[in-house]
């Protein structure tokens, strides 16, 4: 089974990997496996920044587009720890992922945030921003593509136009 394959790997996955694990677990039919897959772009890809936003952006907006999300648990966790996340990582109120020699791990929401206003943090894979401004250019660049979904066709991608700013909102991001 896919499991059993996954425990035998002498090398843990790569975000890159972990990236496509994600989006074929938001395919299933199932929402605890959908719940899975945001999870894990939540905590082992997205803060990794394995592609840019527009791609990821692209991707789960398919998911709405092919009726793949069509319930409000589903909706709201993808809008919430997805969404919310690269959203906020685009805005530089995540930290960068700590390099760790040889193999990789994971790291937890809480290691992550950091507090809106603190220097914005080096990007990694060649892409650096060295002023607030640059930061906050591509934050508010992600943050309008959520926010246009408010005229998709899916109910649901309308419903995550909104509910992507609420962690924002109470952090006084966005509100």
């Amino acid at each position: 089974t896919f499991a059993r394959e996954l425990r035998s790997r002498s090398q843990p996955l790569g975000p890159n990997e972990l990236r496509e694990i994600a989006f074929l677990l938001l395919r299933q039919e199932h929402s605890e496996d959908k719940l899975s897959g945001a999870l894990i772009l939540q905590e082992a890809v997205i803060p990794h920044q394995v592609v840019p936003f527009t791609e990821d952006l692209r991707d789960v907006g398919q998911l709405y587009q092919d009726g793949l999300i069509q319930d409000w648990a589903t909706g709201d966790t993808v809008s919430s720890r997805v969404l919310a996340t690269l959203i906020k990582r685009e805005l530089q109120l995540l930290k960068p992922p700590p390099r760790k020699k040889g193999v990789g791990g994971t790291t937890s929401a809480e290691d992550v945030l950091v507090e809106p206003g603190s220097p914005p943090a080096k990007r990694r894979r060649g892409i650096a921003h060295d002023t607030a401004s640059a930061a906050v250019s591509l934050g508010e660049a992600c943050a309008r593509a959520v926010a246009a979904w408010h005229t998709a066709a899916p109910m649901w991608q309308r419903r995550a136009s909104m509910v992507s700013f609420v962690t924002l909102a109470k952090r006084g991001v966005y509100g």
